[in-house]
């Protein structure tokens, strides 16, 4: 024993002390937790079982007199009529005058509002007088003011309450249930009905009249199942013939059935709820006595679901105390920390040293061993700290120097080749361009030297390489042409200084001037790419040889004219130093055709240390991806959505993901500000029908779906367009899964700035949006999956909105302007859409088109060529031989793309008249002719 025991003491004397004290306090919280749980787990059932019992007494006792309220209403709808004048004067006393006197008089008309009154008030269904009287054709029956209430004892005959009433002479009143009822009654008047016998004496003959007022057992079945708290249970109303009456479920009421004298028998007995075996089943049953028509209602709660809320509340209870040991945990750490809370925090401020730079404490107020503990580390921590700032700021000024001592290697490279230049023109006595070539150099270190940071805009160093490529053609007579194919939005970022020169004058002395014929083109371009900016300069010099290549930007190597490359490697290691080795320049070169020169820097529009901001926020944590869904909007009610929140872009549409909440709810949750948005959901679900207060594009980047406008179903693919108005309620549908919609939403504010001349114009899209269209339809539908232009304007749309932050620009305006401008002048549109017989149509058209012709086609859907023709272009705007080539030039490029045979095979085994129409509508489309298309994968 003295082992065991030995090592569970060593242990706990090894801990430390917060953790002794947790475990300490942890177990003098949860002992008592865990006793309470072992005492009340055994009892749970029994405690369901009575207070879900007591539940449905409490409740029954309430349903009891709902169901006798009712029952009292309809009595007193048949009293109220009974007691009318008219009905007395009928069948209070001898009645001598003809019966249709009676039905022309003031007090039928006063009958009949009296009885429709009580229907309108809904206090019943159908109200129906029975005279068993032998001449059915008497006008009690047919005049305006009795029609539809009297009726001839024959319309009641064969019913089984009109064989109760004849079987016993003595009953004058009877509730019936709706198997008492006949099939009339029931379908007209309602399934339930109060009936109360009556006599009337006419010319000294007596005949029996039955009052009936009919209500709906739906009533009693509402009231029924609102007194039910538990699945599986049931409610139903018996009365002293052992019909069913009412049941809140038929099915269960038919397994669960008892007699009306059992359960009389166990109503005398007891007036609570009862343990019963019903085919083998435990069940409780509880009775309640309905006292107006003898009736009983009755209430079974099965075992088994009492069984498993039971369960339920087991798993709740544990659930309760798994919450409780983890408050007792966390309440157990707080008190222990309370108590080692000083000592942990030097420990752990102590450990971070391992991390990062020590860090000091607040002074100690209670001076103690630990007090003296927290000085003695404070002062060792400024003492450290002192000593990494001086060698940060001994490193950040070496890496100054190197920088200036980079920069000023590349000045004087620059300025010794341009004052060599300028020497030469002078020898040769052109003065006015030596003039001419001064004023350009002076304006280049106007530019270089006014700047006071060695960091200025893309757009200044793009003047340098441009007042550089000048100077250089004076002295070479205009054989360099330098294109700057910059987009403008670029060119507000920063970048160093000098940067595009070096390279640009690699490529002009090493590269252009070795050429035999002295002359050449260099091509400056730019884009972005995720948070960075790649330019390119292109030449078509005499390229760089593979031994040379390896070394250009290590500083050991020659250029490729026998210089040093000092230029482009000080360029290299200067955006090094200043942005971090995944930036710089990377060279490619095709010996005898160029060289190409990638210069990659961040997107700035201020210089950002690095090593400072450690480029957090950057390409490698984007904002998160997240997706439109039907549920309710997260976040506090009535919170604005900024674009930001909205929308994550990247180059790839497809992987978009947007989190908007409601569909039909987005608009009174965007900033008022903004009038035109660009938002993008996956449809994988049914999305419900809706409106939306401005105008919609819905854009279908992939998959299929059924966008349902104002009930008619159009089937969208991949490139499809659909211009919605404000009136247009439209709901989707997923067809084929992945299926990506952006929604282009421009509020009418929009067209009031860029667009407004064009709105104001007469043309197809600017009548639709002033509802002023030749075809009153809320929808324009635009098949645009085949057209490159227009792909293009949509793709450049959703990048300007992306890149100016997800919000609104002049350029965007400009670009809607071009797609509505594109869309005026198609001819391929539709007020129709793709319907489900089209969308066959063009499926069948698709996928037999290259073997079978229009005709053939156009008999499957039994029509002629002329008739299918005019059905695809009115649904589609397109005619059938536009899509069917189109269709074959797809299948011609997955063709190019996969198989190694001859273009003719290509152009017969798809159907084309000859090769000449195949590469001239290839040509066409795809903007390359079917050669350089293959050349891609072959």
């Amino acid at each position: 024993m003295n082992g065991p025991f030995r090592r569970i003491r060593q242990y706990y004397m090894d801990l430390k002390l917060q953790s002794k004290f947790t475990l300490v306090m942890l177990l003098l919280v949860l002992l008592p937790a865990i006793l309470i749980a072992y005492l009340l787990l055994g009892n749970i059932y029994n405690m369901v079982v009575s207070y879900t019992i007591q539940q449905e007494q409490d409740s029954s006792a309430q349903t009891a007199p709902l169901i006798e309220e009712r029952i009292q209403d309809v009595m007193d709808t048949a009293s109220e009529i009974s007691s009318s004048s008219f009905y007395a004067a009928l069948f209070r006393q001898p009645v001598n005058k003809p019966l249709s006197v009676y039905a022309a008089s003031g007090k039928a008309a006063e009958f009949r509002q009296t009885v429709d009154a009580l229907l309108d008030s809904g206090r019943a269904t159908g109200i129906r007088i029975y005279v068993e009287w032998a001449n059915e054709n008497s006008e009690l029956f047919s005049h305006e003011n009795t029609e539809g209430i009297f009726f001839p004892g024959s319309a009641a005959s064969g019913t089984y309450w009109h064989g109760i009433f004849d079987g016993d002479s003595t009953l004058t009143e009877l509730f019936c249930p709706s198997i008492y009822l006949g099939p009339t009654e029931r379908e007209e008047c309602g399934d339930i009905a109060y009936i109360q016998k009556g006599s009337l004496y006419y010319h000294g003959k007596t005949c029996s009249v039955y009052l009936a007022v009919y209500f709906s057992s739906s009533e009693l079945i509402e009231i029924l199942s609102g007194n039910l708290s538990m699945d599986g249970s049931v409610s139903y109303i018996i009365n002293e013939r052992d019909a069913l009456v009412a049941s809140s479920d038929s099915a269960l009421s038919g397994i669960y059935w008892l007699s009306y004298d059992t359960i009389e028998a166990s109503f005398m007995s007891s007036n609570n709820f009862i343990e019963r075996d019903i085919l083998d089943e435990t069940v409780y049953a509880g009775y309640y006595n309905i006292s107006q028509p003898g009736w009983f209602m009755v209430t079974i709660l099965p075992s088994q679901p009492l069984i498993a809320r039971g369960n339920r509340l087991t798993l709740m209870f544990l659930g309760i105390y798994l919450i409780t040991a983890l408050l007792a945990f966390i309440l157990a750490v707080s008190l222990s920390r309370s108590i080692t809370g000083r000592l942990s925090s030097v420990v752990n401020q102590m450990q971070t040293v391992r991390q990062g730079p020590p860090v000091p404490m607040e002074s100690p107020v209670v001076h103690d061993e630990v007090g003296d503990l927290i000085d003695t580390y404070n002062f060792m921590t400024r003492r450290m700290n002192h000593l990494l700032r001086q060698q940060s700021r001994n490193a950040e000024e070496l890496r100054i120097a190197e920088f200036n001592s980079l920069q000023a290697q590349i000045n004087p490279h620059f300025l010794y080749n341009t004052m060599d230049m300028i020497n030469w023109m002078a020898l040769q006595g052109r003065t006015s361009e030596v003039s001419d070539a001064i004023q350009k150099l002076s304006r280049f270190y106007k530019l270089t030297l006014s700047q006071k940071s060695s960091i200025v805009s893309i757009a200044s160093e793009i003047e340098h390489v441009s007042i550089y490529a000048d100077l250089q053609n004076m002295r070479f007579h205009d054989a360099i042409t330098l294109i700057t194919d910059i987009p403008d939005e670029l060119t507000r970022f920063q970048m160093p200084k000098l940067t595009l020169q070096p390279v640009v004058e690699n490529a002009i002395l090493h590269g252009i001037l070795e050429k035999d014929s002295k002359a050449g083109t260099i091509v400056l371009t730019g884009w972005m790419e995720m948070d960075d900016i790649v330019l390119l300069v292109s030449d078509d010099g005499i390229g760089i040889p593979p031994e040379k290549l390896a070394n250009i930007l290590t500083g050991t190597g020659n250029s490729s004219s026998g210089g040093t490359n000092i230029g482009v490697f000080n360029t290299h290691r200067r955006l090094q130093i200043l942005y971090g080795t995944n930036y710089g320049l990377s060279y490619s070169s095709t010996p005898g055709k160029g060289t190409d020169v990638e210069i990659r820097i961040p997107a700035q529009r201020e210089y950002q240390n690095h090593l400072a901001a450690g480029r957090i926020g950057s390409s490698g944590n984007p904002l998160p991806l997240v997706t439109v869904t039907n549920r309710i909007t997260e976040g506090r009610e009535g919170e604005l959505i900024t674009p930001q929140q909205m929308v994550s872009y990247s180059r790839q549409v497809a992987a978009n993901r947007y989190k908007l909440g409601n569909l039909h709810q987005i608009s009174p949750k965007l900033s008022p500000r903004e009038t035109l948005y660009i938002l993008s959901h996956e449809v994988n679900e049914k999305y419900p029908a809706h409106s939306h207060d401005y105008y919609e594009l819905n854009y279908l980047c992939s998959g299929t779906i059924i966008n349902t406008i104002d009930g008619n179903p159009v089937y969208m693919s991949a490139g499809d367009l659909i211009f919605l108005n404000r009136e247009a309620v439209h709901s989707l549908e997923s067809v084929k899964p992945e299926a990506l919609l952006v929604n282009f939403c421009l509020k009418p504010e929009a067209f009031e700035r860029t667009l407004r001349s064009f709105t104001e114009s007469r043309n197809l899209i600017s009548d639709f949006i002033r509802g002023e269209g030749r075809e009153k339809q809320n929808f324009i539908f635009f098949p645009l999956g085949h057209s490159l232009q227009a792909q293009t304007y949509l793709a450049s749309i959703i990048e300007e909105y992306a890149n100016n932050g997800f919000s609104q620009s002049f350029a965007l305006e400009g670009l809607f302007l071009l797609l509505f401008n594109y869309l005026a002048a198609s001819n391929e549109f539709s007020y129709r859409g793709i319907d489900s017989q089209t969308w066959q149509m063009v499926k069948y058209l698709e996928e037999n088109c290259p073997k079978l012709n229009v005709d053939k086609i156009a008999a499957k859907f039994n029509m002629t060529k002329e008739q299918f023709d005019a059905h695809l272009k009115e649904h589609t705007g397109r005619s059938a031989a536009d899509l069917i080539n189109e269709e074959r030039l797809e299948h011609a490029a997955a063709l190019l793309a996969s198989h190694n045979i001859s273009i003719y095979q290509i152009s017969e085994s798809c159907g084309f008249k000859d090769v000449e129409e195949f590469i001239r509508d290839f040509q066409k489309k795809f903007h390359v002719s079917p050669s350089e298309y293959r050349n891609q994968f072959w």
